[in-house]
């Protein structure tokens, strides 16, 4: 004397259809993940502006730095300091 367990038949089937069922959901799972990140990938890359667009937007805030930096100069003169920012420190 052994005892053996052995699933009935019915055990086993029902076990399998569970098994094949997640099998299944797994893979429905995954596609959707591939779907979703393949379309958030494609809509970051269609809303990045042009390189040309990019150079652009750069140009104007050079500018605009420049020309808050002369504004700031040009008030540190007038305040008689000879162009230095003031120390406080």
């Amino acid at each position: 004397g052994q005892l053996v367990c052995k699933m009935a038949a019915d055990e086993r089937a029902a076990y399998q259809d569970e098994i094949d069922r997640l099998d299944n959901s797994v893979k429905a799972l995954d596609a959707r993940v591939a779907k979703l990140e393949n379309s958030l990938s494609a809509r970051l890359e269609s809303q990045l502006p042009s390189q040309e667009d990019f150079n652009k937007t750069m140009g104007y805030m050079e500018q605009f730095f420049r020309t808050f930096k002369d504004i700031v100069k040009d008030m540190d003169k007038e305040d008689g300091d000879g162009g230095k920012l003031n120390q406080k420190t």
